[in-house]
């Protein structure tokens, strides 16, 4: 029984430390992928309408994350927007040649 919760609050802390939904997850492989492909595009986190890095991630979380957090979990809505996080997530964190924002929506 001891072992049980050892790993409930193994758990706990980790997730304290950085679980995010899949959506804020998201936004964090976007916002890398942007940062790495600005060079390549030649522009700038303003040109693109945001201060820094930092305001595109809070905006998305703002944008995604949220909606995601005022859905219930289990309802064909919430399922949906878990799946299109989830898709353009993997794009985001595949991308090699900085093509994919044209088919991602941050």
């Amino acid at each position: 029984m001891r072992n049980i919760h050892l790993l409930s609050l193994a758990v706990v802390l980790f997730c304290a430390s950085g679980c995010t939904n899949e959506c804020d997850a998201m936004c964090d492989s976007q916002a890398e992928m942007i940062e790495r492909c600005l060079g390549d595009w030649d522009t700038t986190w303003v040109e693109l309408s945001y201060a820094d890095k930092d305001a595109f991630t809070d905006r998305c979380y703002t944008v995604w994350g949220d909606a995601l957090q005022d859905l219930d979990e289990g309802d064909a809505e919430y399922e949906q927007l878990v799946r299109q996080c989830q898709t353009d997530g993997e794009i985001a964190r595949s991308d090699t040649d900085c093509q994919s924002l044209v088919s991602i929506d941050p």
